[in-house]
């Protein structure tokens, strides 16, 4: 904590946090006794080789916000999370170096989005960051996470690039306030002991 005090004294309106990537990291990094103002972790459907098809991938992401919900003594947010797509790669999903090049379509990204932003509400988070902003044509197996599609955007053409993702999230807001958190939302997924 003695860090978390000198930057306090320093600047006492700056917001301390710590990223994590699963609630398995627990173990190394605990928010409960870690002296942080959040916590955000950072889930992804990619994270482990026994999920099989992305309903069980989700479930786990939907297990972890619970479990943030039910255990985390400060405030959270979902600080990173993202679903890698294509409808140009995804007719084969061809494995790359072991990895899945990508894990689903366009739409596949959408309706991961439309989950995770409702779970993410429903079990008390205060924030949501989607990664990556747009695909960069990075080496797989690390693209495909964008909300925009690859290509030089300009002011004329940006709307050509969208993703199904950017509608979710433009659709989020309601008069540009969050729809409210529906705690009775929040419960366990079957593959919540797994």
């Amino acid at each position: 904590s003695n860090w978390y005090d000198v930057l306090k004294s320093v600047d006492p309106n700056h917001l301390i946090t710590g990223g994590s990537n699963s609630v398995d990291e627990i173990k190394l990094f605990d928010p409960g006794l870690t002296k942080l103002d959040f916590a955000q972790p950072h889930f992804y459907t990619t994270n482990y080789p026994y999920d099989n098809d992305k309903a069980h991938a989700l479930d786990r992401i939907k297990g972890q916000m619970y479990w943030m919900y039910k255990n985390c003594p400060i405030p959270w947010m979902q600080g990173e999370t993202g679903f890698k797509s294509s409808d140009d790669y995804c007719n084969a999903c061809p494995l790359y170096l072991g990895y899945d090049v990508v894990e689903g379509t366009n739409n596949d990204q959408k309706n991961y989005t439309d989950a995770t932003l409702a779970n993410a509400r429903d079990c008390g988070s205060i924030g949501y960051v989607f990664w990556d902003y747009q695909d960069m044509g990075y080496p797989f197996p690390t693209d495909g996470y964008g909300i925009l599609k690859r290509g030089d955007i300009t002011s004329s053409t940006i709307n050509t690039y969208d993703k199904p993702t950017v509608q979710s999230i433009q659709n989020y807001l309601v008069l540009n306030v969050a729809p409210p958190q529906n705690a009775a939302n929040a419960i366990k997924p079957n593959n919540y002991y797994d």
